[in-house]
């Protein structure tokens, strides 16, 4: 009686405890969950919860990339925020970033 509307247009699946969608081998799972959802193919996944989205596996991007925040390489901050050691003057190259 008192469910929110949904689209008739579309398959809708709900438990209490979340849904978990794969297929017969288990190959590709979509498991939602109240705290979140997570896609699993293989050894690759990608997690989104409340504290934000872990991608487990390689990652391509085609197109443009926009941050904001601290962006960091090997718990380096190779952001807009880095230092370089051994900067020297005219055609020299730097150092790692600090």
């Amino acid at each position: 009686k008192n469910w929110s509307s949904v689209d008739p247009n579309a398959v809708n699946i709900n438990a209490p405890n979340g849904v978990v969608l794969r297929d017969t081998n288990n190959n590709c799972t979509v498991t939602l969950v109240p705290t979140g959802v997570t896609v699993s193919i293989g050894s690759t996944s990608m997690i989104i919860n409340s504290s934000g989205v872990t991608i487990n596996g390689a990652l391509t991007v085609n197109g443009n990339v926009a941050t904001t925040g601290t962006l960091t390489n090997n718990s380096k901050n190779v952001g807009s925020t880095h230092t370089h050691s051994g900067v020297q003057t005219g055609s020299g190259n730097t150092g790692a970033p600090n």
